[in-house]
């Protein structure tokens, strides 16, 4: 299983974060981030029937063993799997969330990225609201393919930053 944003999405969200600043040349990447799908496989390099299956099964082991240790206590939670064949690894994207009842606005957000082989984290996105009152991002890191640690602003950077994973 993959997930995928909807055709454009990730222009609007990259033109959004060109016109704000945040991103200075996305053409040439962020302080030495691919573009945006730059990483991603071709039509031709889909995974293998055999290959998204292990992936999706060991995805499922992991998220069983890890899950609830990864995400806090009395929240909603979820995963995703992905097999990059251009990567060669296969990820998940562990997703958990409170809301709080009254407002229906979420009070805690959580998106983690990891191999589920080698269990190694690869991007971490982490947020908390409180009523009206702003977002507050309390953790935004993607480990770039190089290895450095990418420190991000907003969930939305985190989101064409970690791309690859994703």
């Amino acid at each position: 299983m993959s997930f995928n944003s909807v055709p454009g999405v990730a222009a609007v969200v990259v033109a959004g974060l060109l016109a704000a600043g945040v991103i200075a040349n996305v053409a040439g990447g962020i302080a030495g981030v691919p573009p945006p799908n730059a990483q991603r496989a071709a039509p031709n390099q889909m995974p293998s029937v055999a290959e998204a299956q292990k992936c999706a099964d060991q995805a499922d082991g992991f998220y069983r063993r890890e899950g609830s240790r990864l995400s806090r206590q009395g929240t909603s939670r979820g995963y995703i799997d992905q097999y990059s064949p251009k990567l060669g690894k296969c990820f998940i994207t562990i997703i958990a969330s409170d809301y709080a009842p009254s407002s229906r606005e979420f009070s805690y957000y959580k998106m983690s990225i990891y191999d589920v082989f080698a269990g190694t984290l690869y991007a971490s996105y982490s947020s908390s609201k409180a009523g009206g009152e702003p977002e507050f991002v309390s953790e935004c890191r993607v480990t770039l393919e190089s290895g450095r640690n990418y420190h991000c602003r907003s969930q939305s950077e985190w989101k064409v930053v970690a791309a690859e994973y994703r």
